[in-house]
């Protein structure tokens, strides 16, 4: 479908994009967002499960694709 110049100029698209956000130029964004924080994450040996610790199960709910939520959502029970 054509964007017709009415529409196109109401949107403001004829006009030089905005270089400012709340008093901000892109580059004070690029600092924003370059900080120590973004570090790789290396996750703690907690996070990974060790042979010892009990796995869960996956079970089926009765009745759940009657439920108006999710229509036609269907639980399944995934084998091990």
């Amino acid at each position: 479908m054509a964007l017709d110049v009415e529409t196109y100029v109401s949107l403001g698209l004829h006009s030089d994009p905005v270089l400012e956000v709340n008093g901000h130029a892109p580059a004070d964004f690029a600092a924003y967002l370059n900080h120590a924080g973004d570090a790789h994450y290396h996750p703690c040996p907690e996070a990974f499960p060790g042979p010892d610790v009990p796995r869960g199960t996956i079970t089926r709910h009765k009745d759940w694709a009657s439920v108006g939520v999710y229509p036609g959502t269907v639980r399944v029970k995934l084998g091990r």
